[in-house]
């Protein structure tokens, strides 16, 4: 059974859950792109330690294993202005573009401070929205390409950029978070009765404790 939300499911942002929901992100995304990448190029897993254990992505060059790209499925303590992760993960987000790699950074998790949107002015100067995926070409890194995602629609189709003169290949995110959803069997952990673990906004609420009752998950 998938995620009664059309894109992301604000229960899956529970800390017990999330760590196992961003590590299957990580190896479906791989999954996804590896096909669309060879010859030229390939997908690895890379992890860090500061001081949980973090995965991500890189993209590399298939005869000289430069990398590419690098992306990011933002974690709690990336986007947390408490505490060494923020400050850390911005380090991070420079290293990868003084290395003429792009980023992609893809933030399923709602709340204060993400850290996809620092080069953008912050959240508040942008319009409402619950999640984000934004790009930084190293040619360009003063540009970011951002999509701004409301919890009531699909997650976005992105284009992970390559090095010219290769093109953009496609990232079916919503068929990535599918296939984690399904393959984490949260359908089956999931009370949906209960509020989620971070409150929606009131009029996000009411549409969810709709959404829910019509699919047959929340009691009447």
């Amino acid at each position: 059974m998938s995620s009664p939300f059309p894109g992301m499911d604000p229960y899956l942002e529970d800390p017990a859950i999330w760590p196992g929901v961003h590590d299957r992100l990580i190896v479906y995304i791989a999954e996804a792109l590896q096909p669309l990448l060879m010859p030229r190029c390939y997908v690895d897993i890379r992890e860090r330690v500061h001081p949980q254990r973090e995965t991500f992505l890189e993209i590399l060059a298939a005869h000289s294993r430069e990398v590419v790209t690098v992306i990011e499925v933002i974690s709690p303590s990336n986007r947390s202005a408490a505490g060494r992760g923020r400050e850390e993960y911005r380090a991070k987000q420079d290293q990868v573009l003084d290395r003429s790699a792009d980023l992609v950074e893809i933030g399923l998790l709602r709340g204060s401070n993400p850290a996809a949107l620092a080069a953008v002015g912050g959240p508040r100067a942008l319009p409402r929205f619950d999640y984000v995926v934004s790009i930084r070409r190293s040619g360009n890194r003063g540009h970011v390409e951002v999509s701004l995602v409301s919890i009531c629609v699909r997650l976005p189709r992105i284009g992970v950029p390559l090095r010219p003169p290769d093109p953009d290949v496609v990232l079916d995110l919503p068929a990535v978070f599918t296939r984690s959803y399904d393959a984490g069997a949260y359908a089956a952990r999931i009370d949906y009765n209960q509020p989620p673990p971070e409150p929606l906004r009131p009029d996000d609420a009411e549409w969810a404790d709709a959404l829910l009752k019509a699919a047959g998950l929340r009691r009447a």
